[in-house]
């Protein structure tokens, strides 16, 4: 059932005022760790006579969400673009509460005139605001009891016409098969790498990318036998182990744009790994490799190709992407850029902090949250 969003009521400032107390104290414990000055802090000023003031201030507006009977979140905002608070019930979690509080903020907002949504995110929210288009633009400050993160988020940008992904890591779980056979492969022809740094030096990298790097930084240069050698071993391991990414088929059906692949890989390692999973029918004809053009990411040159040849300027395409060097490539080609970290190679603090430090778009780890960015 989907909840009721609407403006808040003033008798109901004191249930709003027990459901923002509730899930303070219920779902931010990473903020206020349990500590009483801090937790008491952060409650001062969350009473019924301070909500009841919200309500009543014509320069904010509070709206709720109602979910069978009962409160299920709230939100505020101010026309000039600031969020002011946005809360779920603890019972509520996971129900996507939150997303439609802040959806109907921005779209009144719009409606507002405003260019901008600024917002001083808690360290438990963060990851949430970053899933929905949210920057962080500054350092924490002491604002918040518990210190609070700046973030801001455009509202207004020409509409999404088409969605680029890349393949490996994003639409299929390949990425550690590929390593593990890349580190073989190296390790035959007596170059021994740790797998964090194969990890960080050639993922999301064309063969012919990776090659160069190879000869220029470790003066190997892998012989055409050994790239067979190499490609053989990893299209059966992808027969045997390859998986789609966990509900990138969902994700597919609800996206309200057409949609195709830029990958690194070359065109039948492309079509393998979505005829194994499925996807392959859902791409057909609309699939680009960087052997098609003359140098592979981090440079912009193949989304370019691939907008171009589908008829779209770069300004309308969004980007999927789980590397630093894709990434780049989509920042290069002036297109937004969604990073995906939930592959399984993606888990690693400092992956996330490397792809994070690149300031994309917006950072997701489940393929669900993707049709609600491509919708704008």
């Amino acid at each position: 059932m989907n909840p009721e969003i609407r403006d808040a009521r003033p008798e109901e400032a004191a249930a709003i005022a027990a459901l923002i107390r509730a899930s303070i104290t219920g779902l931010c414990a990473r903020d206020h760790r349990n500590e009483p000055g801090a937790l008491a802090a952060w409650l001062a000023n969350k009473t019924p006579e301070a909500v009841g003031g919200w309500i009543a201030d014509p320069d904010q507006r509070l709206i709720v969400a109602q979910e069978a009977g009962r409160l299920a979140g709230t939100a505020s905002a101010r026309p000039s673009g600031d969020l002011l608070l946005l809360y779920v019930a603890p019972d509520a979690a996971g129900h996507d509460i939150g997303t439609g509080l802040l959806a109907a903020l921005e779209a009144w907002l719009r409606g507002e005139g405003a260019t901008e949504i600024r917002l001083e995110s808690t360290v438990t929210a963060r990851d949430f605001y970053r899933a929905r288009g949210y920057r962080e633009t500054g350092p924490s400050t002491r604002r918040c009891a518990t210190g609070c993160l700046p973030m801001s988020k455009p509202l207004g940008h020409t509409p999404t016409a088409l969605v680029i992904f890349d393949c490996d890591g994003v639409l299929v779980d390949s990425e550690p098969i590929a390593l593990r056979l890349l580190i073989e492969t190296l390790a035959a022809a007596g170059l021994g790498l740790e797998p964090d740094e194969v990890h960080t030096r050639f993922l999301g990298r064309s063969l012919a990318t990776t090659r160069e790097i190879l000869a220029a930084d470790y003066g190997l240069t892998l012989g055409e036998d050994a790239l067979a050698g190499m490609r053989h071993r990893l299209y059966a391991a992808f027969r045997a182990e390859l998986r789609p990414i966990p509900h990138i088929a969902e994700a597919l059906d609800a996206l309200p744009c057409p949609f195709c692949v830029a990958s690194s890989s070359q065109p039948e390692r492309i079509e393998l790994s979505l005829t194994v999973t499925g996807l392959w029918p859902r791409f057909a004809g609309r699939a680009f490799s960087a052997t098609m053009v003359a140098r592979g990411k981090p440079a912009p040159d193949l989304f370019l190709h691939a907008a171009a040849s589908l008829g779209y300027t770069p300004g309308a395409c969004l980007v999927v992407e789980d590397s630093p060097a894709g990434v780049t490539a989509a920042r290069s080609a002036g297109m937004r850029v969604v990073a995906f970290t939930g592959g399984s190679h993606a888990t690693s603090d400092c992956h996330r902090a490397g792809i994070a430090a690149l300031e994309p778009d917006a950072i997701i780890d489940d393929m669900r949250d993707l049709p609600e960015l491509a919708a704008g």
